[in-house]
């Protein structure tokens, strides 16, 4: 009877010690459509430093067909459409708070010539231009 407790001990803090260390990647709540791929989604996102609209897109696509089907495709399209709508507004904003210019050389910077270097339009001339 003896032996059995101790034994029955030995295998509970085995147990414990297992569930302690295991890492986050082996297990996943609802499901196993991540865990049965060679890299997980987070893994890979990760790994590549891909933001997190992105890696919906990337999560979606990849698990439609042993989760949510067609559902799973309009949120990956949802995320698609959010990504283009605010990358554009992004270039219309930049646009307008920061113009494109045209610098002329008109305004050439002086440089002394005692830096011993000389740009321009003439070897002669000491301005950068």
């Amino acid at each position: 009877m003896l032996i059995a407790k101790e034994q029955g001990r030995y295998i509970r803090e085995l147990l414990v010690n297992n569930i302690k260390y295991m890492k986050a990647l082996d297990k996943q709540v609802g499901g196993d459509h991540y865990k049965k791929m060679l890299i997980q989604v987070v893994e890979f996102c990760h790994k590549n430093n891909i933001r997190y609209m992105e890696g919906s897109v990337i999560k979606y696509i990849v698990r439609w067909r042993d989760k949510n089907g067609i559902e799973d495709l309009e949120k990956a399209k949802h995320y698609i459409e959010l990504i283009i709508e605010m990358e554009k507004d992004n270039k219309k904003l930049d646009e307008t708070l920061f113009p494109p210019t045209n610098i002329s050389k008109s305004y050439a910077i002086k440089v002394p010539s005692s830096l011993g270097v000389r740009y321009g339009q003439d070897n002669d001339s000491n301005q950068i231009g």
